[in-house]
């Protein structure tokens, strides 16, 4: 009995050995609290020394999955849905694929001016206009694009050449087969209205959020708050080859 004792210990601190090996390699995990997901990324990776959004269109572009679906206490309130919390909804993972591409200066008339970004002062800048493409893991014959101009994110336009773009939420316009982008069938919950889902933003957790809000949350005086419905995705990475 001591001996399988023994045994047991040692198998013990080689699991606790592992794990904390395993944590050490991964020392950035994404926080899925609710609070983080909902909470709006204003800018991404602002330091001192670079101290713009720069990197914001850099951290958009690419391949995200499906990871949770939510739905706002309010939300279910008005339209007096039944049978569900409000918080995060489970759905299955990657039952939806999204693909942004940053397209500078695509909306500008000359690209090597750039975009006119204040028409009264005739000041330009060089800004992104987003692009995206979404499929449905059961709804695989159906198409669906996403696009936000430049100026569907909070901007400040200072001067030529000088000014704040592609930082914070943006409106966004969804075209494709399903309005309402088969919230029913991936979440299991169902209302009678259209509310469509309209903003698109990174989180604080670097996960993206497509959502219907109450309020234009482009405006910085709103918050995550007043998300009714999302979908919230994490980004695609692919594993270095050995």
């Amino acid at each position: 009995m001591k001996k399988l004792f023994a045994m047991l210990m040692a198998l013990a601190l080689l699991l606790s050995c592992v794990a904390f090996a395993e944590e050490a390699k991964n020392p950035v995990e994404i926080d899925r609290s609710l609070d983080a997901r909902l909470n709006v990324a204003w800018a991404w990776n602002v330091t001192e020394e670079n101290p713009t959004n720069a990197d914001y269109p850099k951290a958009l572009t690419g391949e995200w999955a499906l990871s949770a679906a939510y739905i706002s206490e309010d939300f279910i309130d008005e339209f007096k849905i039944s049978g569900v919390q409000a918080g995060l909804l489970p759905v299955t993972p990657g039952a939806i694929k999204l693909t942004v591409e940053a397209l500078l200066d695509h909306c500008a008339s000359d690209p090597s001016l750039g975009q006119i970004t204040d028409q009264g002062n005739y000041f330009h800048d060089h800004v992104y206009c987003f692009a995206g493409t979404m499929t449905f893991a059961d709804f695989p014959d159906e198409s669906y694009t996403l696009k936000s101009n430049w100026d569907e994110f909070s901007y400040v336009s200072r001067g030529e050449m000088d000014g704040d773009y592609n930082y914070g939420p943006a409106k966004t316009k969804v075209k494709g087969d399903d309005e309402l982008l088969h919230w029913t069938e991936i979440t299991g919950v169902s209302y009678d209205d259209q509310e469509e889902m309209k903003h698109i933003f990174m989180n604080t957790s670097g996960q993206l959020v497509l959502c219907y809000a109450d309020k234009n949350i482009v405006n910085e005086k709103y918050d995550g708050s007043y998300v009714g419905i999302a979908y919230i995705f994490d980004k695609v990475v692919e594993e270095a080859a050995e």
